[in-house]
């Protein structure tokens, strides 16, 4: 493949392309971020590098465009032809066009989605649309007509994409989505995790935000969202933050070998408050540090502090991706769900699986009489990472970017057919 072809990945939910655009710049392409839709700074590149020189490929135009986002401005017109003008003229150079997020504008600008990688929201949102009620009966009314409009456009613009990158199996919500779609996915892996030799020399340094855990003996390290007190209501937001606890509360009533451990949370999710009584309940405050919301770059110095991650558990789908990948990358163990409903067999994910309280238990207990076995599971899932997601799997996506120039009249099951055979 040519390397001076031009490469466009447009927006970066949690920093997922941020971190795809420097494998590809890795490899020697030119390759350029672009921001559109409006994201909190907490998800822009600073967040997740120390470096300045990585920000150069990054072109923010989230204050130029001016793009309402109907589902909460139901008052205004949808499309802005001035900003559409300008995501036209911003994107009709490029050779291939990588995006995720409200990928409608794209194609209401005229720009061909190559490759569509969803984060989540931005695709099973097609199945339920959030629904708001207020006490003027007329506000319902355009809010909801703007959601039916919006919807109506994303479900077309995700058709309109040349390939879709997602792993339907993890999440049975995904699966759903595409159904609904009438589409087929490309199972690949998407690298949301960067680090090369460089920043991990970064991240070994001293922070001093850390300098609480530096007496710790055994730190149990849990950096999900406080998402649990209504598991109904929260559906794929879920955590069972309150099974991480009350196993790590039974878990210091019974261990004799630490003098010092401890469970770090943070300030972060919908149900900050209940883990914080819950954990008053069970009396164990004196044992958990509560820490503010962090740049991923400065979770990472946290991680590599502890002895083991501990995730979610959500029955919908395995403990995957975000929280997991970081503690990999880490070459932590990290503990959390590995069987989604509905089957029987474990993921291919060195997650160690554990779904209640008594199974937390267990591990954490396990772990205190077997340290070396579990830093074994992290070197294993460090590998796994690479091998799977990060440096070795990019060549996989050189393999689809080759395809899909060589064939730029091919339909979508067409391209399918020939990426599954490579």
């Amino acid at each position: 493949m040519k390397k001076n072809i031009k490469i466009a990945l447009v927006n970066n939910m949690n920093n997922n392309f941020f971190s795809f655009q420097r494998y590809l710049l890795d490899k020697g392409l030119c390759v350029d971020l672009i921001q559109i839709d409006d994201l909190d700074d907490h998800f822009m590149p600073k967040a997740d590098s120390f470096f300045e020189d990585e920000f150069n490929n990054f072109i923010d135009l989230r204050g130029k465009l001016e793009l309402r986002n109907i589902i909460y401005n139901p008052f205004f017109p949808l499309f802005n032809k001035k900003a559409l003008n300008m995501i036209h003229e911003t994107l009709c150079h490029y050779d291939l066009i990588i995006a995720c997020g409200n990928i409608f504008f794209l194609t209401a600008a005229g720009i061909q989605v190559d490759i569509y990688v969803p984060y989540g929201n931005d695709f099973y949102r097609i199945l339920d649309p959030p629904k708001f009620k207020y006490k003027v009966p007329f506000l319902d009314y355009f809010r909801l007509k703007g959601q039916k409009k919006y919807l109506e456009l994303q479900k077309k613009a995700i058709k309109q994409s040349r390939v879709i990158v997602l792993d339907a199996e993890i999440f049975l919500i995904l699966k759903k989505a595409l159904n609904v779609l009438n589409r087929k996915s490309l199972n690949l892996k998407f690298p949301i995790l960067f680090m090369d030799k460089k920043y991990k020399n970064k991240i070994e340094r001293f922070n001093p935000i850390w300098d609480s855990l530096s007496n710790k003996d055994f730190i149990l390290f849990s950096h999900t969202r406080q998402n649990w007190k209504n598991k109904k209501k929260l559906g794929q937001a879920y955590k069972g933050n309150d099974i991480a606890i009350k196993g790590f509360a039974k878990f210091l009533k019974n261990q004799k070998r630490y003098h010092k451990p401890c469970l770090v949370l943070f300030e972060y999710g919908l149900d900050i408050e209940y883990s914080k009584k819950l954990i008053k309940e069970l009396n164990i405050q004196d044992f958990v540090v509560w820490k503010k919301k962090m740049h991923r770059k400065h979770i990472y110095q946290g991680i590599i502090k502890s002895n083991l991650i501990i995730d979610s558990f959500n029955t919908e789908m395995i403990s995957f991706g975000g929280c997991p990948w970081e503690a990999f990358i880490c070459q932590k163990p990290i503990i959390g769900n590995a069987i989604v409903k509905g089957k029987s067999k474990e993921s291919e994910y060195s997650i160690i699986h554990a779904r209640n309280v008594k199974d937390v238990y267990q591990i954490l207990l396990d772990y205190s009489k077997n340290e070396e076995k579990y830093k074994e599971i992290g070197k294993k899932s460090f590998d796994w990472f690479q091998n799977n997601v990060g440096f070795k799997n990019i060549d996989r996506y050189m393999d689809l970017f080759e395809v899909l120039l060589s064939n730029p009249k091919k339909k979508y099951e067409d391209l399918v057919n020939i990426l599954n055979k490579k």
